[in-house]
């Protein structure tokens, strides 16, 4: 799957140039499931087919912000509606989504402590890097921090996946070898993860159900 995505990411730098792997990059900050680890990666292994050091600190750059360009889209988005919008959402979507407004106060008090270090820190997470940027609308942190913390993150992140993509271009085909059992681990952890996932929302659904139902018998009763 990993040799296959980076066949994919080259047959797009050929195609369309830098703004290939620019796109690929943006896209993938709106939590479309494109690694970001895997397009940093093949970002430097291209670099080393050209066998020029300055394609390699281009493809930092060039991935670097692209991630910004999408993360920043979706944080502006969430700054400027989601406080509006997210008690009408949690109530017909948060137990789908596993979440209730009473976990999203402790994560915005969280947020509040910890932003600055959560937002460069989530960087180096696969998913939560995505996720951060809805907390971080909506406690409104200011935009130039939100900037120079998801720049500084996704920077060093690109940095060293496209130093590795570099570094090991001539050991590639075993490095792909050695990494397709542990794909087949990882979808086998996937699958679980999501038969858990829907065992969980079960299980909130009829929870909230129950409560529901005590809440209107109480009221019959007080009638």
């Amino acid at each position: 799957m990993l040799e296959q995505l980076s066949e994919i990411f080259i047959h797009m730098v050929d195609q369309f140039g830098f703004i290939g792997i620019f796109i690929a990059s943006t896209a993938e900050s709106f939590f479309i499931p494109i690694p970001a680890e895997v397009i940093a990666f093949t970002a430097g292994y291209y670099a080393r087919s050209s066998d020029n050091l300055w394609m390699l600190a281009f493809m930092i750059i060039i991935t670097t912000l692209g991630n910004y360009v999408g993360a920043a889209v979706f944080f502006a988005a969430c700054r400027r509606g989601a406080r509006a919008f997210l008690p009408k959402f949690i109530d017909r979507w948060g137990p789908f989504l596993l979440i209730s407004h009473e976990e999203v106060e402790k994560a915005e008090n969280l947020f509040a402590k910890h932003g600055k270090k959560m937002v460069f820190f989530s960087k180096f997470i696969p998913v939560v890097k995505n996720l951060i940027d809805f907390p971080a609308g909506l406690s409104k942190m200011p935009f130039a921090e939100y900037t120079i913390y998801t720049i500084a993150g996704s920077l060093i992140r690109n940095a060293i996946f496209c130093f590795i993509g570099y570094f090991i271009y001539e050991a590639k085909d075993q490095i792909f070898t050695f990494m397709k059992p542990v794909e087949k681990l990882v979808l086998v952890a996937l699958v679980v993860l999501g038969i858990v996932y829907i065992l969980k929302v079960i299980f909130r659904i009829r929870q909230l159900s129950i409560e529901r139902k005590s809440i209107e018998e109480l009221g019959e009763a007080t009638l």
